[in-house]
């Protein structure tokens, strides 16, 4: 059973993540949407996306490498 403190957590987690991943290029939020989030295989979100499955892996990890900035720094 989930409380409503649990809820308004994850309302909050969901708000914080868009936040963060607004702040990226598109094409690194989408390959870190599909993997990271929706938690698809590379290969399934490269098809999706319409690139090379390395094209993904190297757009997601720029990505986390900024995300990982961006909570480091606060900014």
């Amino acid at each position: 059973m989930t409380t409503g403190g649990e809820i308004e957590s994850g309302v909050v987690l969901r708000a914080d993540l868009a936040g963060l991943l607004a702040r990226l290029p598109r094409d690194q939020r989408e390959a870190i949407w599909w993997v990271d989030v929706l938690g698809l295989p590379v290969e399934d979100a490269a098809a999706r996306l319409g690139v090379a499955a390395g094209t993904v892996k190297s757009r997601c990890h720029r990505g986390r490498s900024r995300l990982r900035l961006i909570l480091q720094t606060g900014g």
